[in-house]
């Protein structure tokens, strides 16, 4: 079993590679022959590396996130602790997101980089037994490969969003958003490359229920049912608002006021909670 996913987590991060080389040497091999080839490879060699490098501490400074201290939440440590060691995999670091928002999130190029997103109000608001089965729900997602390609997806998504100029947005003088004709059209040229990523990277949510595959490992069905209602239930009030290359990270896809990107990516990003919430109340 763990084969199995380790493998088809390796065929989709190929796949997305070999998008990402033919994207970058394409264009120049049709202009420049051999040399253009060379030129190709070298830079989606490059594209990727600069995809890696670092990545987990830019998403980190990013999301203004800090490090949540054993001293701040020993229960939190202790049931990452516990849950890792019985997928059998390293514990992940834990990083508190400083809003009265509910959300959980995780990220991680590798599963020894992990790192589990807890917002505070979640914190605050959740049972030790609701906090537990999303935790496990959580660090299911790193046990079958999901954080792996959401993340890839996530540093991809963080390319496309400076190129497209997605968070330069204006003002009127009413305090409505207006966007320009040279905002639209890069959105429109550029958003879609995503599309094909997107598929590769996020498509083991389509084949995998990490809802109901977290569950052979908490046996919370109700806790995770409730803790959901209670992701959505708060999403209106208290809007968790990122940039939108770091949505996929996230249980409940963050708001976003980009509206075009919001169109291209609200279903690969994968599901309301509460979609679930049925199966797992049959669950029990």
């Amino acid at each position: 079993m763990r084969l199995k996913i380790a493998f088809n987590r390796f065929i989709r991060w190929g796949l997305f590679a070999l998008y990402l080389t033919v994207l970058f040497t394409l264009p120049v091999t049709i202009l420049g022959s051999y040399l253009g080839l060379g030129l190709g490879l070298t830079f989606s060699s490059l594209a990727l590396f600069l995809l890696l490098f670092r990545g987990e501490e830019k998403v980190f400074k990013k999301l203004n996130l800090t490090h949540l201290s054993l001293a701040e939440a020993p229960e939190v440590h202790h049931l990452i602790k516990e849950l890792s060691r019985r997928l059998n995999i390293p514990p992940p670091k834990i990083a508190k997101l400083k809003t009265e928002s509910l959300n959980i999130g995780v990220f991680g190029l590798s599963r020894k980089k992990s790192v589990v997103i807890l917002t505070e109000g979640l914190l605050k608001t959740m049972s030790r037994p609701q906090l537990s089965a999303l935790l496990g729900r959580e660090l299911t997602a790193i046990w079958y490969g999901d954080t792996f390609l959401s993340s890839w997806f996530s540093r991809f998504l963080a390319v496309i969003e400076q190129i497209s100029l997605s968070h330069l947005l204006a003002k009127s003088s009413k305090g409505k958003r207006f966007y320009s004709l040279q905002w639209v059209l890069s959105q429109i040229i550029f958003l879609p490359i995503a599309l094909i990523p997107q598929y590769l990277l996020l498509g083991i949510r389509r084949s995998t229920n990490l809802d109901l595959e977290s569950l052979k490992l908490t046996q919370l069905p109700k806790d995770l049912a409730e803790s959901y209602r209670l992701l959505e239930v708060s999403a209106p009030r208290n809007a968790l608002r990122t940039p939108w290359s770091l949505s996929p990270l996230f249980l409940l896809p963050p708001t976003t006021l980009d509206p075009i990107s919001k169109l291209i990516f609200s279903e690969p990003y994968n599901s309301k909670p509460l979609a679930s919430l049925n199966k797992l109340r049959q669950y029990t």
